[in-house]
């Protein structure tokens, strides 16, 4: 069975109508045309798991960096109305991955963790680690609860540093 982590695969595995397949990224609540949960590659390619809330026993894996297995395709259903995205059906329990971060040095990938402010500016805290961002500031409305971002990761004076990161996505 075929493991997808970029928009590429997945796109390749669409075309081929290849069906079941190994999803791995980032399990995000996603607020785009539609409200729904995803499995979030890290070069940012959604891959819709349910629309509204997290499937049965999912909700404490948000923002956690997982794998899934299912039946990948493009829409939801032939007969309800379904965003035209990839989805995965008839999907098994995800199981989260542990990453080190020094394996992903300079790749481009998506991060969970607490956010937090510090005197040289927005800071996320994952896996006991803090990963600095940018001079800005989170908004309070986000300071303390976990956020997931993408960027490149590379090693900073004092640890890692996430370069170019997107807009965060509570978690």
């Amino acid at each position: 069975m075929q493991t997808l982590s970029t928009e590429a695969e997945l796109a390749a595995h669409l075309k081929a109508d290849a069906g079941r397949a190994i999803v791995r990224g980032t399990l995000e609540r996603v607020s785009k045309a539609w409200l729904g949960t995803a499995v979030v590659t890290d070069d940012g390619e959604m891959v819709w798991v349910s629309y509204g809330a997290p499937p049965g026993g999912w909700e404490p894996l948000l923002g956690r960096f997982l794998r899934v297995e299912g039946l990948l395709a493009m829409t939801r259903s032939t007969i309800e109305q379904s965003l035209v995205a990839p989805h995965l059906l008839s999907f098994g329990a995800p199981t989260e991955e542990k990453r080190e971060l020094a394996a992903l040095e300079g790749k481009t990938l998506r991060l969970a963790g607490l956010a937090q402010n510090a005197p040289s500016g927005r800071t996320l805290m994952v896996e006991q680690q803090v990963i600095s961002l940018d001079a800005a500031k989170w908004p309070e409305a986000l300071v303390g609860k976990r956020v997931s971002l993408g960027g490149t990761l590379r090693r900073h004076t004092n640890g890692w540093a996430l370069d170019d990161a997107t807009d965060a996505t509570a978690c």
